[in-house]
């Protein structure tokens, strides 16, 4: 049986969404919910970071960290996109490009 880890499946999901950010804005609830699990399972000691929700308790692991800093990384990516687009709703305005 090969379970995925919850931050690694969805790193890969908002990593390859480039493009389509607003069409996750409706989910933004549940992308809080994964951020508060992982604010609640941050395992502090010899080494700090994620263990993988189906694994026994233990220590925190390379991989699983490494999967929680790239699912931040792209929620981070995403919140810069819905705040942008509210922005530019709130105020009209529109996003110039560099060098144009």
């Amino acid at each position: 049986t090969v379970f995925t880890f919850g931050a690694e499946m969805l790193a890969v999901l908002l990593d390859d969404s480039k493009g389509l950010e607003p069409l996750f804005f409706p989910y933004s609830s549940k992308l809080q919910v994964f951020v508060d699990w992982l604010h609640h399972n941050f395992i502090v000691g010899e080494v700090n970071g994620w263990r993988s929700n189906h694994l026994p308790p233990g220590k925190a692991e390379a991989w699983a960290t490494a999967s929680v800093c790239w699912a931040l990384s792209c929620i981070h990516r995403m919140t810069q996109v819905w705040l942008t687009d509210i922005a530019v709703s709130k105020f009209g305005t529109e996003i110039k490009k560099a060098g144009l």
